[in-house]
């Protein structure tokens, strides 16, 4: 499988092969960044429902789907620090939708931020995709934990899950955090550090029988993820993991 060894390439992919729920997402490479008003996009072989379930999130708003299921082709583009209303008008195009409505509202400080995208795509039906909140969805589950986590932990977390597909993210998120309750438990602790979520990673990992290579590929800590590793040769790896 070609689109597998691409990602033992990478110590991303590593974070979220550990979970046999999301191998049928393992053509995505998607990465969606907001600041100030502008949106940058790297997608290369995701698919287009994908990339809005990742930019309404990212974006934190509502995403309605009117129509039938969204065109099955993988997407590739890349945008740069792009104004959000015309990095929009880009990715619906190049994902081939049919139409679609872009919300504004202004903010108590009086600056226009987008709340609502509707997508039309031909036909009956209507889907919410995402919907916009105050707190991310990740930060709110790692808050309701029964431990604290440090600055550390939520760093490693929020990272980790950045490399997963955004269909799964909700539950790879739940998988993590109970796995590292379950190790600040065994070492009782107050707090769940970055060790202890390293450690999280590492039994996840060795649960869903990822070769050696692949484990050496796991981060210990958050600056782990800024770091070059050596790429694993396919040719090392069993039969299983080409």
């Amino acid at each position: 499988m070609k689109s597998l060894k691409k990602y033992l390439l990478s110590m991303g992919l590593a974070a979220f092969m550990f979970f046999n729920c999301v191998y049928a997402f393992a053509s995505d490479n998607l990465e969606i960044i907001h600041k100030d008003g502008l949106l940058t996009v790297s997608a290369e072989g995701a698919m287009p429902e994908n990339i809005f379930l990742e930019l309404g999130r990212e974006c934190n708003i509502d995403i309605i789907a009117h129509g039938k299921v969204f065109p099955q082709k993988e997407v590739i583009i890349k945008l740069k620090d792009m104004p959000i209303r015309d990095a929009v008008k880009r990715l619906v195009r190049v994902c081939a939708l049919k139409n679609y409505l872009m919300d504004f509202k202004k903010d108590s400080q009086g600056k226009s931020r987008l709340v609502k995208i509707d997508l039309y795509m031909g036909g009956s039906g209507l889907r919410v995709l995402t919907t916009g909140k105050k707190t991310p969805a990740k930060i709110t589950k790692i808050d309701k934990s029964s431990y604290s986590w440090d600055n550390g932990a939520k760093s490693i977390a929020d990272k980790t899950m950045k490399h997963v597909p955004p269909n799964v993210r909700d539950n790879v998120l739940d998988q993590f955090i109970e796995m590292s309750e379950k190790v600040a438990e065994e070492r009782g602790a107050d707090t769940i550090t970055s060790d202890i979520t390293a450690e999280a990673l590492q039994r996840i990992v060795k649960q869903a029988k990822m070769p050696p290579q692949g484990m050496d590929l796991m981060p210990e800590t958050s600056d782990d993820f800024e770091t070059e590793k050596d790429p694993v040769n396919p040719d090392q790896m069993s039969e299983e993991y080409r």
